[in-house]
């Protein structure tokens, strides 16, 4: 295993799995400032094919992921790898710092905002709400706590911090702008990783949230389209940490109806939906129980 630092806001490290052996080793510490990487290490030296291997960091001062598969890391909790086929080799990115960039396509050109948010986050969600402003909602902090909601200026360059709704993490949830303007804060995981089925909507004119109907199923790693009647449609899914994806919808109206929706053909999550000009929703891809991922679409209509 090798860690290096990555600039002043990441640091990364890699380990590879082998069929035949696997790495190990150490490395040198990014400045203490900035996110650091303590360890990096596999379960075991070597793994027979379809065997699952264990990857276990321990890290500071920033979030993890395991790339290539985009994997969030806790640190010091073991992140299993199932199925191995393959040589691969996993690299840890841990980042950290209240940081944004925005685009600008006149130019072609990135311009960092440093020291803008309030909080460094992840897993969260961010959506557009008036010619100005952002909602930033949910995810976690460097220390894995709840991110508390942020309204962001990015022309400005100001945020402010909103009281948060539900006491605990929402990650890996959809945030989706209704006809009349309001934010539907739909699904996610909690602190145990398990699908929420609890949602809320934000009202920009007041800048608060309240309790919108429950979804029937929990689900975390869906996705959501928008019917011509204004409706949201609400697509697959997980709705257990131990498990495969759902074939199961749900349709949500503005006023908060909602009724269960067509059965899909295959269930899938991590998976996109697309409206059609004919207004038909495309839904493509994603993995199935398996976690193989699919070549295989469907059209809702």
């Amino acid at each position: 295993m090798i860690a290096s630092p990555h600039r002043e806001t990441a640091a990364i490290a890699l380990i590879g799995i082998f069929l035949s052996g696997c790495g190990g080793g150490g490395g040198g510490t990014p400045p203490p400032s900035g996110p650091t990487i303590n360890q990096f290490t596999s379960d075991r030296a070597a793994y027979h094919v379809g065997e699952n291997a264990q990857l276990t960091a321990v890290f500071a001062n920033g979030t993890g992921v395991l790339q290539p598969d985009d994997i969030p890391v806790r640190s010091g909790q073991p992140v299993t790898i199932s199925g191995l086929t393959q040589n691969i080799r996993y690299k840890l990115t841990v980042t950290s710092g209240a940081q944004s960039e925005i685009y600008d396509p006149a130019n072609d050109t990135f311009t960092l905002l440093a020291g803008a948010l309030q909080v460094g986050r992840a897993e969260h969600t961010s959506v557009r709400i008036n010619e100005r402003r952002v909602l930033i909602y949910g995810g976690y902090t460097a220390d894995r706590q709840p991110a508390p909601p942020e309204l962001y200026d990015p022309v400005a360059a100001t945020s402010t911090l909103l009281t948060a709704p539900e006491p605990g993490v929402r990650a890996r949830h959809v945030a989706h702008t209704m006809i009349d303007g309001g934010v539907l804060l739909l699904g996610g995981v909690d602190g145990d990783d398990e699908p929420i089925s609890s949602p809320f909507r934000f009202d920009p004119a007041s800048s608060a949230f309240s309790r919108f109907a429950s979804m029937a199923t929990p689900r975390a790693s869906f996705a959501v389209g928008r019917l011509v009647d204004s409706r949201l449609l609400l697509v697959g899914g997980i709705r257990a940490v131990v498990g495969g994806g759902t074939d199961t919808t749900e349709i949500v109206a503005v006023d908060g109806a909602r009724r269960d929706g067509p059965v899909m053909a295959r269930a899938r999550f991590l998976h996109t939906v697309t409206p059609l000009q004919s207004g038909k929703l495309l839904v493509v891809g994603g993995l199935e129980a398996s976690r193989q991922a699919m070549a295989a679409a469907e059209v809702f209509e």
